[in-house]
């Protein structure tokens, strides 16, 4: 623009120049484009579960978890380096994983010092990609990268390749170079089939070659890895596979780093490439170390403790022993992220509760989200993981000083037990109702004083009205209330008062047979004269 304005004339540029730069600070400052924030990385530990939780859950619920995780802008997950190391650690890995004891103390291998220069070579180049000097940018990486290649046996997180390869690709890509960032990205790729990569960090140009690049990876034939010492650990692009022998199937065709390590020995690595439908098949034949320290003249220095898995902290809970916070910023460090997240699977009476543990690698501060209530039939899981999800957010962003773990969670402490079956309420016997008719036993049918009873209209209540009246609360003494409620209450109805003898029917009926008796005789008495008098009658007139 400025070689345009020159041309015509620095009368005319100047003014340009001062109208164009007015313009711009009259923008509002929404209008002025602005980089993405960085996503938060966060190193996450595989979830632990209970032994009341089967085994299956953890495994759907972390898929659940970590696809909502992935649509998440904030957050970018870092999977934990040796996964099954972990697990295997923290579930009870087989005695052929197990390590063996060594037989004579060694102290560990110092680093080679060619791995840190490729460390400060990776950085240089990773803030030269970011500022967009792709060129110098390119020169570090290949650097960094030809280091670490020599090194790639002594080298234990084998994410720190992958990444010098990552950003030897995008550098490429994002400065135009099309057919050379291709095949960086391929050799990314054989390696790291499910890469995701953040748009906010390497673009969006970089992102979409990357989901290009994976519609063109094709699975290759399988690898055969034969370790000596038979308990040498078989890595395949940093990933445990077993020890001894080892066929790994469904690696994607191209270059393979094997590395295999053991006890009392130097380790060793190698490269393969698959292609076709070949398989392949790699020895590697450790040096033994045993030799060279016995002829030393100084005795070994005791080697310092092993590390616990990170996975084994999360499974037991146990934040608060020492070596937990340093491992666990080491492990930040190496996979260059901000937080590690612990999370543990347990179980109460009615419901699973997925708890999650956030370690700020700053200042290694741990604190607590509140844990997703997953009912048993995981009929709420979507529900349960994005509300938890949304609680992870607001801590990584707003981390909850009031929160920190100080003491063993009471997650940990659920028994988890199946809810205990309520016992059946035992029916109370009732005596079966007396018909009516029948009498009551003397001590029962004895009524009682005339004002127990009254008001009558319960004692002379129809079977539906007593239905319809409402349970009589047992009195504190004996009597009427203290009777079942289908007791027939007919039967207990008071004594009938003494009918007068005037009243009594029999009385009347002799009466009415006297009365009718005399009329009758009287009718007989009289219809004979009658007709005596009639026949005299007769024969006079005859």
């Amino acid at each position: 623009m400025l070689v345009r304005l020159k041309r015509y004339g620095g009368a005319v540029s100047l003014p340009v120049l001062v109208a164009f730069g007015l313009s711009v600070a009259g923008l509002p400052a929404p209008a002025l484009a602005q980089a993405p924030a960085r996503a938060v990385k966060i190193l996450f530990v595989p979830v632990q579960r209970a032994e009341a939780v089967p085994e299956g859950v953890p495994t759907r619920v972390e898929e659940y978890f970590r696809a909502l995780i992935e649509i998440e802008p904030r957050i970018k997950l870092v999977p934990l380096p040796y996964e099954l190391a972990a697990a295997q650690a923290s579930t009870g890995a087989p005695e052929s994983l197990k390590p063996v004891e060594p037989a004579q103390v060694l102290p560990p291998l110092a680093p080679h010092p060619d791995l840190d220069r490729a460390a400060r070579l990776a950085g240089e180049g990773r803030d030269l990609a970011k500022a967009q000097k792709f060129e110098r940018a390119l020169t570090t990486l290949m650097q960094a990268q030809e280091l670490y290649g020599k090194r790639i046996g002594e080298l234990e997180d084998f994410e720190r390749y992958v990444d010098v390869l990552v950003w030897i690709a995008a550098s490429f890509l994002n400065g135009g170079y099309n057919e050379e960032g291709n095949a960086a990205l391929g050799n990314v790729l054989t390696l790291r089939p499910n890469l995701s990569v953040d748009a906010g960090e390497f673009g969006a140009k970089f992102v979409a070659a990357v989901d290009a690049a994976k519609k063109r990876t094709a699975e290759g034939p399988a690898i055969t890895v034969v370790a000596d010492p038979p308990d040498g650990a078989i890595y395949v692009d940093g990933r445990l596979v077993g020890t001894g022998t080892q066929v790994v199937s469904d690696l994607p065709r191209g270059k393979h780093f094997v590395r295999v390590v053991a006890d009392q020995h130097y380790p060793a690595a190698t490269t393969v490439t698959t292609r076709g439908a070949v398989a392949s098949k790699v020895t590697l034949t450790l040096k033994s170390r045993v030799a060279r320290v016995a002829n030393a003249r100084k005795p070994a220095a005791a080697p310092e403790p092993k590390s616990r898995p990170l996975a084994e902290y999360a499974r037991t809970g146990a934040y608060q022993e020492s070596g937990f916070v340093k491992e666990s910023q080491a492990a930040a460090a190496k996979t260059m992220t901000d937080f590690v997240l612990y999370s543990y699977l347990a179980r109460s009476e009615s419901s699973f509760q997925l708890g999650l543990f956030v370690l700020d690698a700053r200042n290694g501060d741990l604190a607590a989200v509140d844990p997703a209530i997953i009912d048993t039939d995981l009929g709420n899981l979507q529900i349960a993981l994005l509300d938890l999800e949304s609680r992870l957010a607001k801590v990584v962003a707003d981390f909850p000083r009031d929160r920190l773990v100080r003491a063993r969670p009471a997650l940990y402490d659920l028994k988890g037990a199946r809810p205990t079956p309520t016992p059946t309420p035992v029916a109370i016997p009732v005596p079966a109702p007396q018909p009516v008719a029948q009498p009551a036993p003397a001590p029962v049918v004895r009524p009682a004083p005339a004002p127990v009873y009254t008001p009558a209209p319960v004692a002379r209540a129809t079977p539906a009205s007593r239905q319809a009246l409402p349970p009589a609360a047992p009195a504190p003494t004996g009597g009427f209330d203290e009777l079942p409620s289908d007791f027939p209450m007919e039967s207990m109805a008071p004594a009938p008062a003494k009918v007068p003898v005037y009243k009594k029917w029999w009385l009347w009926t002799v009466v009415g047979v006297v009365v009718v008796g005399g009329a009758t005789a009287a009718g007989v008495v009289l219809g004979g004269k009658s007709s005596k008098a009639a026949s005299v009658t007769g024969r006079a007139q005859w």
